[in-house]
C-alpha cells in the first residue's frame, strides 16, 4: 500500500465528527488544521509522523516520491488526501 495512503487511512478516524470542516474548500479546510485554535491539527501531523526529521522514512518519501521538502506541504498533501478520502466515500 502506498505510504501516503496508509497515513490517511490512520488519520481518518481522527475525523469523525469534522464533517461540516471536511467538506468546505480545501483552502478553508486546511486553514481550519492549521490554526492553533483548533489544536494545530497540521503540526500534530508533522510530530507524529516526523515530517520535520530529514532522516525519517515518511519525510524521504515526500520528498521523493512527492517531490515536496517541506513539511508543511508534506502536512498538507496528507490532509487533501483525508479529504478527498471524505469526499469519495460521500458519493458513494
Amino acid at each position: 500500500m502506498d505510504r501516503l495512503k496508509e497515513i490517511v487511512e490512520t488519520l481518518y478516524p481522527r475525523f469523525k465528527g469534522m464533517e461540516d470542516h471536511l467538506a468546505k474548500p480545501e483552502d478553508e479546510f486546511q486553514g481550519f488544521c492549521g490554526s492553533m485554535l483548533n489544536g494545530g491539527i497540521s503540526m500534530q501531523i508533522r510530530n507524529e509522523f516526523e515530517l520535520w526529521n530529514v532522516d525519517s522514512p515518511n519525510h524521504k518519501y515526500f520528498k521523493e516520491i512527492h517531490n515536496t521538502p517541506h513539511p508543511d506541504d508534506m502536512s498538507g498533501i496528507i490532509l487533501r488526501g483525508i479529504q478527498d478520502k471524505f469526499n469519495t466515500e460521500d458519493k458513494q
